[in-house]
């Protein structure tokens, strides 16, 4: 996964709630619960077969240990960026070894579609920092699909459009992640919303409000 500037700015804004940090001890107990809920969903994406589904979800289990020691110890304002990076890193490094157990057909159509990958990363990473309950864990990443669907489609212009098209644009993507936010509140109980609102006034000025 190749991440542009204006792209990696985008997706920092999205995950401002991802970042919060969370008790390393929930974050374990919790990591087999979220290997089992991807596990389901790639199965039912892909049709995998029981063994294929089983090693998935040991990838899945490592990958998440994983993502989690990438982002320990960092200051989730101030090393933001470098926080997308690391976990970004993971998701390859998963995304390696899912390549191992998956058929070239299976891989195909893993790889498909970008924009359902950085869905998938956004999804993951708010299942373990907010620990999503299963039943939100499809609303939220529809929304974050949603959300990714459209911006795609917006990053030419951000990225070489004219001053006026990519301000235009960037309303756009504003525009789409309040929509975005407020699938979310939905979906959240009012104390994971709470946890969101809070992160995302303290970093207002880190990514423009």
């Amino acid at each position: 996964m190749r991440f542009g500037k204006t792209l990696l700015a985008v997706l920092i804004c999205i995950f401002a709630v991802s970042l919060i940090p969370a008790s390393p001890a929930r974050s374990i107990d919790q990591s087999e619960k979220f290997a089992r809920i991807r596990a389901d969903m790639f199965q039912k994406e892909l049709s995998l077969n029981n063994e294929q589904r089983a090693a998935i979800e040991k990838v899945c289990h490592e990958a998440f240990l994983q993502m989690k020691e990438a982002a320990a110890g960092m200051d989730p304002i101030k090393e933001s960026e470098a926080m997308v990076q690391q976990l970004a890193m993971q998701l390859q490094r998963r995304n390696a070894d899912l390549q191992k157990v998956l058929t070239a057909d299976q891989l195909a159509l893993y790889q498909e579609h970008t924009t359902d990958r950085y869905a998938e990363l956004v999804t993951e990473i708010l299942m373990m920092q907010l620990n999503l309950s299963e039943n939100q864990v499809v609303p939220v990443y529809d929304a974050n699909m949603k959300a990714f669907g459209t911006i795609a489609g917006l990053m030419p212009v951000l990225e070489d459009g004219s001053k006026t098209k990519k301000r235009r644009a960037k309303k756009s993507v504003d525009t789409v992640l309040q929509s975005r936010d407020d699938a979310l509140k939905e979906i959240l109980s009012s104390e994971q919303w709470k946890a969101y609102e809070n992160f995302k006034e303290a970093t207002d000025d880190l990514y423009g409000g």
